[in-house]
């Protein structure tokens, strides 16, 4: 009997598509435009965008339980040919988004082998960057009911290193009695109205939405009109609770000036162990789950819209050899198409901010 996606596995996949730790350091850094003022704002966007997005999504992968997601929704109400144009969008937007992501698993594998100086490494960054990526097409390859030992690991290397910096934080400063790095007033927690603010809000949404990723393996869940919504309602109070807190916790460590989008939360945790006496051992161990869970998505937004595009459209619009599925259901040769492209954009990124420190 084929092995399929439960319902916790499926809870643990909704994490890893909606839940990522550095859009905490992200959103509460000065630099990015929000401060403190991401507290409030990741409050206010929970339930007047998350939620109600999550409940549409769970609502329309139980009434059409077929792979395809955004696509098979948009095409019952608008026709085939807007379902191709949001596949489309959504595949060629992850293009240009892999990048960042790859960089954030190579400033954690930096950390996690206690050469953080490597992060700074393009030409390390750059070959260990594509050497994975390729590893991970592969995997991808095999489906999700494969990828889920991925995504689980994952899923538990985000969840936790948050919940150890929620309890750390709150421990050094209201057991341990060392003094908060962040002063809660009405006027800090006011997000500041200008372009900076409206940008990382924007950012705060997009951190906030994914959740139709997942709807894409509907065939490869056991009972998905149960268990669908369930998941999603589930990951969404977890996740929710993650990204309010870890912003309490993260700035109760430190400043919101000192706080940057790809060190923050290792510097945060860093440093309130240091101040509980914790060995440096633990942030490599810290490093190491972030950087698992980096892996988890890496797996998860590989297969996903290529399976939405490639694995749906109708036939004619692709050569037949991109949208050929494989015993696992998934288009292989477009996976590999995909990953050419990605590293090609990669190359070119890194190559010029390469050649940029010598000109």
């Amino acid at each position: 009997m084929k092995q399929k996606i439960g319902l916790w596995d499926l809870v643990f996949m909704n994490v890893i598509a909606l839940f990522g730790i550095r859009w905490i350091a992200k959103s509460t850094a000065s630099s990015f435009g929000l401060g403190l003022g991401a507290i409030p704002t990741w409050i206010v966007f929970v339930f007047i965008f998350f939620v109600p997005s999550a409940l549409i999504c769970a609502e329309l992968a139980a009434t059409y339980p077929r792979d395809g997601g955004l696509y098979e929704w948009v095409k019952e109400a608008y026709g085939e040919k807007h379902g191709f144009m949001v596949s489309w969008l959504n595949w060629t937007a992850k293009i240009f988004w892999y990048t960042s992501f790859l960089t954030f698993l190579m400033v954690n594998v930096s950390y996690a082998v206690g050469k953080p100086e490597l992060a700074n490494n393009k030409m390390f960054v750059l070959v260990f960057s594509i050497i994975i990526f390729w590893l991970f097409s592969v995997i991808s390859t095999k489906g999700m009911a494969f990828g889920k030992i991925f995504t689980n690991v994952g899923a538990l290397g985000s969840v936790v290193p948050t919940v150890l910096l929620i309890a750390m934080g709150f421990i050094s400063v209201y057991i341990f009695g060392n003094h908060p790095a962040s002063s809660y007033t009405v006027q800090n927690l006011t997000p500041k109205m200008n372009v900076n603010s409206f940008v990382a809000i924007s950012t705060v949404m997009f951190a906030l939405s994914g959740a139709e990723t997942t709807a894409n393996f509907v065939t490869e869940m056991d009972k998905p009109e149960k268990n669908f919504p369930k998941a999603i309602l589930i990951a969404a109070c977890l996740i929710a609770g993650l990204y309010v807190l870890g912003s309490v916790a993260i700035t109760l460590i430190l400043p919101t000036d000192k706080i940057t989008a790809s060190q923050g939360i290792l510097v945060a945790l860093a440093t309130v162990a240091q101040n509980l006496g914790i060995g440096t051992w633990f942030i490599k161990l810290v490093a190491l789950g972030i950087a698992l869970s980096v892996v988890g998505g890496i797996v998860l937004y590989i297969s996903s819209p290529i399976k939405m595009l490639f694995g749906s459209v109708l036939k004619g619009i692709f050569p037949d050899k991109y949208t050929k599925v494989n015993s696992h259901n998934i288009p292989e040769k477009a996976v590999y198409l995909q990953a050419i492209i990605s590293n090609d954009n990669f190359t070119c990124n890194k190559l010029i901010a390469f050649c940029g420190c010598y000109i």
